[in-house]
């Protein structure tokens, strides 16, 4: 078989790192990319987030005829293919896989689930979640095109099919990819201990044997597995029981948290189990209510703008909290002015995050106020153990473990493996 007719697979980031996973699958005259993202380096001081200068500092790839060409990039990679037909698939919501879609062509299709369009929307709002582009106005949001679940979109002869698994992000998918010459699966991202595990099981009967699998990695990427920490509890109800437990031993003192909007089933299970009245944001209830039709209580922040589409029965007024802090569990944001003196502070995966420059600041704050900080963590990726149950359910032909700083930790039983560089390609 000539090479131009074998299926090719480019790992252009993501690979030895977590998050920023962009991966290319062409077959003749056609191919696709998934997923849209950006490695994250906190660490590294940029002057800017143009296009040329995340690609300089190796936070997206060079990409060929991929980007709007209006921006101020100018391709300098080896690539010299032309394509009839491009598309972008996002596999789930979170930044590490959609950060840079607004840089993407406008005449590229995007596609991903209703819910995830839904999310990126609501929480790009204010123009403050992707990467902003110099072409859009400031809160623009790209066009994606809505699939359901278990639905298939015909890129050419590449057929993708978003199959759903258990993720902490509502409306996370894998992909199963078929060409011609190669059954493709990726995971995405994926975990067991979720509230829905059988969807990830159900992904992994949909893609037994394939020719590849390509699999995040996260999980191993810890010489301390963080499933061994205290700060991490072993399931989503299992964060609920936590926060239970510290309401019981604190009757007296005020209780507020804050947890990822793009995690709504933690939201709800938070809503309808913990021991207190809750109550969330007023644009967390309206995320809510638009993804799945659920309502809640919630509260509006002075001079916060009111959203007409909420029930405003259920609105809880912000001065009533204060006034009666001890009859509510109320969600709060890291920007609010000030906590409840001597609160109980639930930090559920919120922002912000532990590895965030703003975070010692965020931390010495609460100290101030005399605000006790209690992590409630649930992970959103599969166990190591249970990393080696999804491989055993899959058995594929080729693992390519991707999305980890220890990819090498990973192995298939099953067939071989091969520990792929960044730009590199692999054909089937």
């Amino acid at each position: 078989m000539a090479l131009k007719d074998k299926t090719a697979v480019t790992y252009h980031a993501g690979v030895d790192t977590i998050g920023g996973t962009v991966v290319e699958i062409s077959y003749q005259a056609s191919h696709i990319f998934f997923d849209f993202g950006t490695e994250y380096n906190p660490d590294v001081v940029k002057p800017d987030e143009k296009l040329q200068t995340l690609i300089d500092f190796r936070e997206v790839p060079e990409l060929n005829n991929v980007y709007d060409s209006r921006l101020d990039y100018e391709y300098r990679g080896p690539e010299t293919a032309t394509y009839e037909q491009t598309a972008v698939f996002l596999s789930h919501v979170h930044l590490d896989h959609t950060k840079m879609i607004n840089f993407l062509d406008p005449e590229i299709p995007l596609y991903a689930t209703k819910a995830t369009n839904k999310i990126l929307r609501l929480l790009n709002a204010n123009g403050d979640f992707l990467i902003k582009t110099p072409v859009e106005r400031q809160n623009f949001t790209r066009a994606i095109k809505e699939v359901n679940p278990n639905e298939t979109v015909n890129v050419g002869q590449i057929k993708v099919t978003f199959i759903p698994v258990d993720h902490d992000a509502y409306g996370a998918c894998g992909l199963l990819i078929e060409t011609p010459t190669a059954r493709i699966a990726y995971t995405g991202d994926l975990r067991l201990h979720g509230t829905d595990p059988e969807l990830t099981m159900n992904f992994c009967l949909a893609a037994q044997q394939p020719d590849l699998l390509i699999m995040e990695g996260v999980s191993v990427s810890f010489d301390t597995p963080q499933d061994e920490s205290s700060d991490f509890v072993a399931s989503e109800m299992a964060v609920v029981e936590r926060i239970n437990s510290v309401l019981a031993a604190n009757p007296d003192r005020p209780a507020v948290f804050n947890c990822y909007p793009g995690n709504i089933q933690r939201l709800i299970n938070i809503c309808a189990n913990v021991h207190k009245k809750v109550v969330v944001r007023a644009d967390v209830a309206e995320l809510i209510r638009q993804v799945t039709g659920k309502d809640e209580h919630y509260y509006y922040l002075p001079n916060q703008k009111s959203i007409k589409s909420l029930d405003p029965h259920l609105e809880v007024s912000y001065n009533r909290l204060w006034e009666e802090r001890l009859s509510y569990f109320w969600q709060v944001e890291q920007d609010m002015p000030e906590f409840p003196e001597n609160a109980v502070y639930f930090h559920s995966d919120a922002e912000p995050f532990d590895f965030a420059p703003n975070f010692k600041t965020f931390m010495e704050r609460l100290e101030r106020q005399h605000v006790q900080f209690v992590p409630v963590m649930c992970s959103g990726h599969a166990v190591p153990a249970d990393l080696d149950k999804i491989v055993a359910a899959i058995k594929p032909r080729l693992l390519t473990p991707i999305h980890s700083w220890h990819p090498e930790r990973l192995h298939n039983p099953f067939g071989k493996r091969q520990l792929v560089q960044r730009g590199e390609t692999v054909y089937l």
